[in-house]
C-alpha cells in the first residue's frame, strides 16, 4: 500500500509537469513558456530533494559545555555536508526529543549551519550523547523522509547554587574559627609591654618590678589548623540539596580548606574537577574517609543518625547536618 502511495505522487507530479508543457506548446504565448520555466525549475528543486540523502548530513557539537540544573543556557551545534555532494532540502527539521527542542532550516543546500537550542537541564549528570531526529520534505509535501542519528556531546550538569549559602557560611565559621588561628600551647616564646585592653592574668610582675613598666608573657601557638570539608552523601531526601550546598561552597567560600566528595561514582580523595559533583551518587553504606592526621575533618551529612554520631565521635570528626547549614536545626560538633 505504501509503494502504490508513492507512486500515485509521482504520477501526480508527472501529470502537472505534462499539462503545464502541453499548455505551453499549444497556446504559444508568454505566459505559458513563463509557467513552464517556473515549474521546470521547481521540479528541478523537487527531484534534487527527493534524491538528497539525510545520511550525507551530520551534525556535531563543537565545545563541551558546563551547565547548572534549572539554569537555562543556550547550545550551538553546527550541521552541514558529511561529503562535498550538492545537496538540496525544501524544509530540514531537526528534532532534539530528549530536550524538546527542534530547529527548522528552508531551502538548505547543505552549507555548515549554527543551531542553537536553549535548553533548562532539571536534574544533574554528565550526558556523552543525544538522540536526533533529521526530518524533511519536498515543495508539495508530498514525500516525508526521516533518519534518527546519535549525536556525541560532552555536556556535564552541575548542581544549581543553593539559596542558603550565607547561612551556611555561617554556620561553618563558626566551627573552624574555634581553631583558626592555632591553640595556645604553655611554651613561654618573649615578653613584651602590656597593652591597654589586654588581659591581667599574662601581666608577668616579677618581670615588670624588674623592667619598672608592665610586661605581658607571650605564648606559643601551635600551627593553625588544616580543615578538610567532606560532602557524606549516604541516602537521604536531603542528598541533592545539600550537595547543591556543597557544590556553591566550593565555588563561592574562599578558604584553604581540601574539599572531598564521598559517594557512589564519586570522589573518595581531594576534589579536582567540577564533573564529580555530576557523577556522584547516594551510598547505602558508610564508607571510610580518607584523612590525613594533621587535618581537622568537617562532615556534611544530609541527615543526622545513631551510627553516624557513634562513628564520627570515635573519631573527634566534627559533624553538621544539611539542616544545621540551612538554620533548622543545631550543629553536633564532636571535638
Amino acid at each position: 500500500m505504501k509503494y502504490f502511495k508513492i507512486i500515485g505522487r509521482v504520477a501526480f507530479i508527472i501529470l502537472v509537469y505534462l499539462f503545464v508543457f502541453l499548455y505551453a506548446i499549444i497556446f504559444t504565448n508568454d505566459t505559458g513558456w513563463v509557467l513552464f520555466i517556473f515549474f521546470s525549475l521547481l521540479f528541478l528543486f523537487e527531484c534534487l530533494s527527493l534524491i538528497s540523502p539525510l545520511r550525507m548530513l551530520k551534525v556535531k557539537n563543537t565545545e563541551r559545555i558546563h551547565l547548572t540544573v534549572n539554569e537555562k543556557k543556550s547550545i550551538n551545534l553546527v550541521v552541514g555536508r558529511a561529503m562535498k555532494l550538492p545537496l538540496y532540502f525544501n524544509t530540514l527539521r531537526v528534532t532534539f526529543p530528549e530536550i524538546q527542542q527542534y530547529r527548522a532550516l528552508t531551502n538548505y543546500f547543505g552549507q555548515e549551519k549554527m543551531l542553537q537550542i536553549d535548553w533548562e537541564p532539571s536534574q544533574r549528570g554528565v550526558i556523552e550523547n543525544q538522540s536526533l531526529l533529521l526530518q524533511t520534505s519536498d515543495f508539495f509535501r508530498l514525500f516525508i523522509k526521516q533518519r534518527e542519528m546519535i549525536l556525541p556531546v560532552e555536556w556535564i550538569v552541575l548542581p544549581e547554587k543553593h539559596p542558603l549559602i550565607n547561612e551556611a557560611i555561617a554556620v561553618i565559621e563558626k566551627v573552624t574559627n574555634k581553631k583558626a588561628y592555632g591553640e595556645t600551647s604553655y611554651t613561654l616564646k618573649n615578653y613584651r609591654e602590656y597593652r591597654e585592653g589586654e588581659s591581667t592574668k599574662l601581666i608577668d610582675w616579677k618581670t615588670s618590678s624588674r623592667m619598672e613598666t608592665l610586661m605581658t608573657r607571650e605564648y606559643e601557638r601551635d600551627e593553625p589548623i588544616q580543615w578538610l570539608f567532606v560532602f557524606y552523601g549516604i541516602e537521604s531526601t536531603h542528598f541533592e540539596a545539600l550537595l547543591s550546598l556543597f557544590y556553591t561552597l566550593f565555588r563561592t567560600y574562599k578558604t584553604s580548606a581540601r574539599f572531598m566528595l564521598i559517594g557512589a561514582n564519586g570522589a573518595n580523595s581531594q576534589l579536582d574537577s567540577l564533573v564529580d559533583f555530576s557523577k556522584v551518587q547516594p551510598v547505602g553504606s558508610i564508607p571510610e574517609i580518607p584523612y590525613r592526621q594533621t587535618e581537622s575533618v568537617c562532615v556534611f551529612v544530609p541527615e543526622l543518625s545513631e551510627t553516624l554520631t557513634r562513628v564520627f565521635h570515635e573519631k573527634r570528626f566534627h559533624l553538621i547536618s544539611y539542616e544545621t547549614l540551612v538554620g533548622k536545626g543545631g550543629a553536633t560538633d564532636v571535638d
